[in-house]
């Protein structure tokens, strides 16, 4: 079979997933935007930069004809196409995957895939955690149902994702596990190389790892450890840039809180400069978290997390006491709770890596790849 998937731009986390797939399957990704430095400066990361790993390489791929007057893969109307009903019939696909719908450009994919008779897959984040209005709701509920009944099968990232499908009423039989998932090998030899076996004496490292804005509410870690009776054991670590960064270093400085601020990371820094050296990672969230990415990475080192009950990861990866702890959002005393009995479980000299490692291998690159590929050729091989 030929698979085509439909995607915004090139993504450090997709490119893993779309070299593996093409080793199974005769596989073309069709990118509906080039993304910039600067598109990426102002996407919140807070500096123009280019990834430093491979995202085009292993795969074959074609770009769209964007004629969006602001491109950005953010905006509704950032991504909107002309010429690819052309380009999409040229390739011949048996089954077209869509990672997600939004923008509009998405939709244009999926409305040509419907019209022509060629099989859709979805492959998208969402869950039901945010948005919940009443007329929110009932919009959804028209539209979502409309929708969903375009596409054969659903590739399910995990468990609040796999809920959100059975919700707007789609058949448990269309549904293929495919959980989310880094570029597994890529972190774990990286771990390997640059994480100590042996925990240097010093302050309890809690890292942040993400873009400095308003969505993951860094604010809230710095009054949470203001709060905490375990401030001084504690060094806050900022793996990141954006918008905030001067609002949480006064903050910070104004509280008492120890901060250091590594910056923006890039793919082969991640680890060695960012992550090898923690005790913990949070993500204090608020919505539209739809699941967290940082708590795969971080815990395929052994890295417990605490994240908010607003990241779309918790259920599936967060158990209460052993791989991490969940609080409620938008709430610091919650959160320095958390961080109250994960400090005093590291000083009982509690390990919390066997039991996080464990968690993290049912969410494994190999498993992502065996659920998208069943996806596609259960399209492939019945429609709708």
């Amino acid at each position: 079979m030929h698979a085509v998937i439909v995607t915004s731009h090139p993504i450090q986390y997709q490119a893993p997933l779309f070299r593996e797939l093409a080793r199974q399957l005769d596989l073309t990704v069709v990118f509906l935007m080039r993304q910039t430095p600067q598109g990426q400066s102002a996407g919140g990361f807070g500096v123009a930069f280019e990834w430093d790993t491979p995202l085009l390489e292993g795969y074959r791929h074609v770009f769209a004809n964007n004629i969006a007057t602001e491109p950005s893969p953010d905006r509704r109307d950032g991504i909107v196409l002309s010429g690819h009903e052309a380009l999409l019939a040229s390739l011949q696909p048996d089954a077209v995957m869509v990672m997600g719908w939004f923008p509009r450009g998405k939709l244009q994919a999926i409305q040509w895939a419907a019209q022509a008779g060629v099989p859709l897959v979805q492959y998208g984040e969402a869950n039901r955690l945010s948005g919940r209005s009443l007329l929110k709701r009932l919009v959804k509920q028209f539209y979502f149902r409309r929708l969903f009944q375009k596409f054969s099968s659903f590739a399910v990232i995990g468990k609040l994702n796999q809920e959100f499908y059975r919700h707007y009423g789609v058949p448990a039989s269309r549904l293929h596990w495919a959980p989310y998932s880094v570029n597994t090998d890529f972190f774990a030899s990286a771990y390997r190389q640059h994480r100590p076996v042996v925990r240097r004496p010093g302050p309890w490292r809690i890292g942040l790892a993400g873009k400095l804005i308003p969505k993951k509410r860094p604010l809230d870690l710095i009054q949470a450890l203001a709060l905490s009776a375990s401030k001084d054991k504690v060094e806050l670590i900022l793996i990141g840039d954006g918008p905030l960064r001067g609002e949480v270093e006064r903050l910070a400085a104004n509280r008492g809180v120890r901060v250091t601020i590594r910056g923006f990371l890039n793919q082969s820094e991640i680890v060695p400069r960012g992550y090898a050296d923690l005790d913990a990672l949070v993500l204090p969230s608020g919505e539209f978290e739809t699941w967290g990415l940082v708590v795969n990475e971080a815990m395929t080192g052994g890295i417990p997390a605490i994240v908010s009950d607003l990241v779309g990861c918790a259920p599936d990866l967060i158990t209460e006491g052993q791989t991490g702890y969940v609080f409620p959002s938008g709430n610091p005393a919650a959160l320095q709770a958390a961080i109250e009995k994960l400090v005093a479980r590291l000083e009982q000299g509690h390990d919390f890596s066997p039991a996080v490692r464990a968690r993290i291998a049912g969410y494994a690159l190999s498993q992502s790849v065996q659920g998208v590929a069943a996806a596609l050729r259960a399209a492939a091989n019945t429609g709708i």
